[in-house]
């Protein structure tokens, strides 16, 4: 499987999204790739988020209103 990093401006707009990062091995990669909160990891050449949370940053897990959790919720 491979992943992509797709920054979006708003978290329920899934074809508003620019292209951060494209083809890594594996969500620890994708993870180390991720800046921001707005950084989302997809399945590479889709923009469907990954729901496994293991690419998330520690505080980013904690809190289920973060950027990040708000757009796997929405999906």
């Amino acid at each position: 499987m491979r992943y992509d990093i797709h920054f979006r401006r708003d978290h329920d707009k899934p074809h508003d999204y620019a292209l951060i990062a494209i083809s890594l091995p594996s969500l620890e990669a994708a993870r180390d790739a991720r800046k921001v909160s707005g950084d989302l990891v997809v399945y590479a050449g889709t923009t469907n988020i990954v729901k496994n949370k293991s690419w998330l940053w520690d505080w980013e897990k904690a809190d289920p209103d973060v950027y990040a959790q708000l757009a796997i919720k929405f999906g």
